[in-house]
Protein backbone atom coordinates (compact mmCIF):
# COMPACT_ATOMS: atom_id res chain seq x y z
CA UNK A 1 0.00 0.00 0.00
CA UNK A 2 1.31 3.43 -0.83
CA UNK A 3 1.39 4.36 2.90
CA UNK A 4 3.23 1.82 3.62
CA UNK A 5 7.26 2.10 3.52
CA UNK A 6 10.17 -0.01 4.92
CA UNK A 7 12.35 -2.59 3.91
CA UNK A 8 9.11 -4.80 2.30
CA UNK A 9 7.56 -1.88 -0.24
CA UNK A 10 11.39 -1.90 -1.70
CA UNK A 11 11.39 -5.12 -2.63
CA UNK A 12 7.68 -5.75 -3.65
CA UNK A 13 8.59 -3.04 -6.31
CA UNK A 14 11.96 -3.91 -7.30
CA UNK A 15 10.37 -7.43 -8.31
CA UNK A 16 7.23 -5.15 -10.12
CA UNK A 17 10.09 -3.73 -12.16
CA UNK A 18 11.93 -6.95 -12.47
CA UNK A 19 9.22 -9.34 -13.78
CA UNK A 20 8.26 -6.23 -16.55
CA UNK A 21 11.83 -5.92 -17.61
CA UNK A 22 12.46 -9.60 -17.84
CA UNK A 23 9.07 -10.11 -19.47
CA UNK A 24 9.85 -7.40 -22.16
CA UNK A 25 13.55 -9.26 -22.09
CA UNK A 26 12.04 -12.69 -23.39
CA UNK A 27 9.44 -10.88 -26.30
CA UNK A 28 12.35 -9.35 -27.73
CA UNK A 29 14.20 -12.73 -27.58
CA UNK A 30 11.42 -14.49 -29.11
CA UNK A 31 10.68 -11.84 -31.69
CA UNK A 32 12.41 -14.13 -34.39
CA UNK A 33 10.74 -17.91 -33.41
CA UNK A 34 8.18 -18.17 -35.89
CA UNK A 35 4.71 -18.15 -34.54
CA UNK A 36 3.05 -20.76 -33.05
CA UNK A 37 6.35 -22.37 -31.30
CA UNK A 38 5.40 -23.48 -28.18
CA UNK A 39 7.09 -21.50 -25.68
CA UNK A 40 6.49 -18.41 -27.50
CA UNK A 41 4.44 -15.59 -25.42
CA UNK A 42 1.45 -14.03 -27.33
CA UNK A 43 -0.08 -10.56 -27.47
CA UNK A 44 -2.72 -12.09 -25.31
CA UNK A 45 0.26 -13.39 -22.83
CA UNK A 46 1.64 -9.81 -22.83
CA UNK A 47 -1.70 -8.16 -22.64
CA UNK A 48 -2.62 -10.65 -19.87
CA UNK A 49 0.23 -10.01 -17.90
CA UNK A 50 -0.18 -6.01 -18.47
CA UNK A 51 -3.60 -6.07 -17.01
CA UNK A 52 -2.15 -8.25 -13.92
CA UNK A 53 0.99 -5.81 -13.25
CA UNK A 54 -0.57 -2.31 -14.41
CA UNK A 55 -2.57 -1.70 -11.44
CA UNK A 56 0.12 -2.32 -9.34
CA UNK A 57 2.19 0.12 -10.49
CA UNK A 58 0.02 2.66 -10.60
CA UNK A 59 -0.82 1.89 -7.11
CA UNK A 60 3.24 2.27 -6.60
CA UNK A 61 3.02 5.71 -7.99
CA UNK A 62 1.94 7.11 -5.10
CA UNK A 63 4.53 5.39 -2.64
CA UNK A 64 5.90 7.80 0.36
CA UNK A 65 8.85 5.61 -0.82
CA UNK A 66 10.87 7.70 -3.44
CA UNK A 67 12.22 4.11 -4.36
CA UNK A 68 9.40 2.57 -5.18
CA UNK A 69 7.74 5.29 -6.58
CA UNK A 70 10.87 5.14 -9.20
CA UNK A 71 10.50 1.71 -9.85
CA UNK A 72 6.71 2.19 -10.50
CA UNK A 73 7.80 4.65 -13.36
CA UNK A 74 9.95 1.85 -14.93
CA UNK A 75 7.54 -0.51 -14.50
CA UNK A 76 5.01 1.61 -16.64
CA UNK A 77 7.89 2.62 -19.07
CA UNK A 78 8.43 -1.39 -19.80
CA UNK A 79 4.47 -2.05 -19.94
CA UNK A 80 4.44 0.95 -22.23
CA UNK A 81 6.83 0.22 -24.54
CA UNK A 82 5.34 -3.93 -24.47
CA UNK A 83 1.52 -3.36 -24.78
CA UNK A 84 0.95 0.73 -25.35
CA UNK A 85 -2.34 0.37 -26.10
CA UNK A 86 -3.57 -0.78 -22.88
CA UNK A 87 -1.41 1.00 -20.85
CA UNK A 88 -1.03 4.57 -22.38
CA UNK A 89 -4.68 5.63 -22.16
CA UNK A 90 -5.45 4.79 -18.31
CA UNK A 91 -2.31 6.28 -17.45
CA UNK A 92 -2.91 9.38 -19.38
CA UNK A 93 -6.01 9.26 -17.52
CA UNK A 94 -4.37 9.12 -14.50
CA UNK A 95 -1.85 12.03 -15.33
CA UNK A 96 -4.87 14.16 -16.60
CA UNK A 97 -6.49 14.11 -13.33
CA UNK A 98 -3.71 14.37 -11.32
CA UNK A 99 -2.11 17.76 -12.90
CA UNK A 100 -5.83 19.25 -12.90
CA UNK A 101 -6.60 18.58 -9.69
CA UNK A 102 -3.28 20.57 -8.26
CA UNK A 103 -4.23 20.39 -4.51
CA UNK A 104 -2.86 17.07 -4.26
CA UNK A 105 1.00 17.45 -4.83
CA UNK A 106 1.48 13.95 -4.27
CA UNK A 107 -0.33 12.71 -7.33
CA UNK A 108 1.05 15.72 -8.91
CA UNK A 109 4.48 15.20 -9.03
CA UNK A 110 4.04 11.63 -9.26
CA UNK A 111 2.12 12.09 -12.57
CA UNK A 112 5.17 14.11 -13.74
CA UNK A 113 7.66 11.17 -12.68
CA UNK A 114 5.39 8.83 -14.93
CA UNK A 115 5.17 11.46 -17.83
CA UNK A 116 8.82 11.39 -17.62
CA UNK A 117 9.14 7.26 -17.58
CA UNK A 118 6.70 7.32 -20.27
CA UNK A 119 7.77 9.94 -23.05
CA UNK A 120 9.48 7.53 -24.98
CA UNK A 121 6.59 4.88 -25.45
CA UNK A 122 4.75 8.00 -25.97
CA UNK A 123 6.79 9.25 -28.73
CA UNK A 124 7.00 5.94 -30.49
CA UNK A 125 2.80 5.02 -29.94
CA UNK A 126 1.46 8.06 -32.65
CA UNK A 127 -2.26 6.65 -31.61
CA UNK A 128 -2.00 6.09 -27.66
CA UNK A 129 0.56 8.58 -26.99
CA UNK A 130 1.79 10.96 -29.54
CA UNK A 131 -1.39 12.46 -30.26
CA UNK A 132 -1.82 13.40 -26.27
CA UNK A 133 1.08 14.95 -26.01
CA UNK A 134 -0.21 18.60 -26.70
CA UNK A 135 -2.79 18.48 -24.48
CA UNK A 136 -0.44 16.83 -21.63
CA UNK A 137 1.97 19.53 -22.24
CA UNK A 138 -0.16 22.07 -21.51
CA UNK A 139 -0.93 20.94 -18.58
CA UNK A 140 2.46 20.75 -17.12
CA UNK A 141 2.57 24.45 -17.48
CA UNK A 142 0.33 25.61 -14.52
CA UNK A 143 2.98 24.02 -12.27
CA UNK A 144 6.09 25.98 -13.80
CA UNK A 145 5.89 29.21 -11.34
CA UNK A 146 7.98 31.69 -12.72
CA UNK A 147 8.56 32.60 -9.30
CA UNK A 148 10.67 30.26 -7.98
CA UNK A 149 14.33 30.45 -7.47
CA UNK A 150 16.37 29.10 -9.83
CA UNK A 151 19.97 29.07 -10.53
CA UNK A 152 21.07 31.71 -12.95
CA UNK A 153 22.16 30.76 -16.85
CA UNK A 154 25.49 30.03 -17.49
CA UNK A 155 27.63 32.58 -19.73
CA UNK A 156 30.29 31.97 -21.82
CA UNK A 157 32.84 33.13 -19.00
CA UNK A 158 31.51 30.32 -16.74
CA UNK A 159 32.61 27.50 -18.88
CA UNK A 160 35.43 26.20 -19.18
CA UNK A 161 37.70 26.21 -21.92
CA UNK A 162 39.94 22.99 -22.66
Amino acid sequence: HPSNGGYWTRRLSQLLSSLCENLSARVRREEALPDGEARKLTRDDVAAFTGVVLPLAFQGLYSKNGAATLQACQALKTLALMDPAQTLAPLLLRVDQALTTLTEVHQTSAALEALVSVAQPMLLNLEQGASALPSVMALTLSGIDTNDPCAPAPTLRDQRLD
